[in-house]
């Protein structure tokens, strides 16, 4: 199961990537290219993980999986309840194993790894589910005219597409700062010009899905000589529609 620390940072870069294919996917720009989406595998960042690791990292974040009841089930796909303090650092390893342990039908990603450089960059790389891609979307924030746009293009993207994302990333009372320098779709790298000039559009879309988490509030996330010191609150409770199996 995952849990809310390494998704807050999952959903910062991935969230960081999701608009930039939606940017992308609008403007025609991925079209020429999308044959080469589901060429490859992620990029191997050498990061490994053990059962003991996603053992410290569950205990560490202390957030509780279920499933939703049928009556809840009906009508949301996901739900979050309750609030606690959290203030603890996270190894490359643990967040690793909890991102590759989420019970969500829709969780949009496999085959993750994080690394956390000295020099205070994150790298990323894994798999964007296609399939999952557009319902992760309508569910964990608004829909507005370029995303719904965006959404009948990514409808159509079924495959599993490999992708790779560098760069600095912090929160400080609710405050993202974000800093992409490196991002790859399958065996396309994506203009920095290109993200550049989209970046207003990119941390909308990101403070979309941090809002969406009841219970969450960030007073800092940072990135420190390899690992990830969180201080603020998560949810008790995470009750998702349609539990499966993760790696």
């Amino acid at each position: 199961m995952i849990k809310l620390l390494a998704r807050v940072l999952l959903l910062l870069l991935f969230a960081s990537l999701a608009g930039v294919i939606i940017i992308l996917g609008y403007l025609g720009f991925l079209g020429k290219f999308s044959k080469k989406f589901g060429v490859g595998e992620p990029l191997n960042l050498g990061v490994e993980y053990n059962a003991l690791d996603l053992s410290i990292a569950l205990k560490k974040v202390g957030v509780q999986v279920g499933q939703l009841s049928l009556g809840d089930a009906m009508l949301i796909d996901i739900k979050y309840s309750g609030q606690h303090p959290l203030e603890d650092t996270f190894s490359a390893a643990e967040l690793t194993a909890l991102a590759n342990n989420s019970p969500w039908k829709y969780y949009p990603l496999s085959q993750i790894q994080i690394w956390l450089n000295f020099d205070n960059t994150v790298e990323i790389s894994g798999f964007l589910i296609g399939d999952r891609l557009a319902d992760y979307l309508k569910i964990t924030g608004e829909i507005d005219g370029t995303v719904t746009k965006a959404l009948v293009w990514l409808s159509l993207c079924k495959k599993n597409i490999p992708f790779y994302l560098k760069g600095q990333v912090s929160v400080e009372n609710e405050r993202v700062d974000l800093d992409l320098q490196k991002v790859i779709l399958g065996n396309l790298a994506i203009p920095q010009k290109l993200i550049v000039e989209n970046e207003w559009d990119i941390k909308s879309f990101i403070e979309k899905r941090i809002r969406f988490v009841n219970g969450l509030s960030i007073q800092s996330l940072l990135v420190n000589e390899g690992a990830v010191k969180f201080v603020g609150t998560l949810p008790d409770q995470e009750m998702v529609d349609g539990i499966v199996g993760r790696e």
